[in-house]
């Protein structure tokens, strides 16, 4: 798990907070369960690593996505303004 855990927490909130759909919020229960069972067996700690591997994705996958939206969005706006100031000359 390591440092999937940095990411559960962005993955609990874009889950259960943001944009929010079925999938979501049964993947956001099963992860907030497995997380209260392994923290009071040690042993269920093996039931929380699968649901640490979806979490954690869907944090990353939403970070990512947003990122590199931004991303293309500034290389259109610098494309556009080269292709204005062309036209200008």
């Amino acid at each position: 798990m390591g440092y999937l855990v940095i990411f559960l927490p962005m993955g609990y909130y874009f889950c259960l907070i943001e944009d929010v759909t079925y999938g979501k919020l049964f993947i956001g229960i099963y992860g907030v369960l497995a997380t209260y069972f392994s923290c009071v067996m040690i042993r269920l700690m093996l039931t929380l690593a699968p649901v640490v591997c979806i979490i954690a994705a869907i944090g990353l996958n939403e970070v990512l996505e947003k990122a590199g939206s931004s991303i293309r969005e500034s290389i259109i706006y610098v494309s556009w303004d080269v292709t204005d100031m062309k036209e200008k000359e």
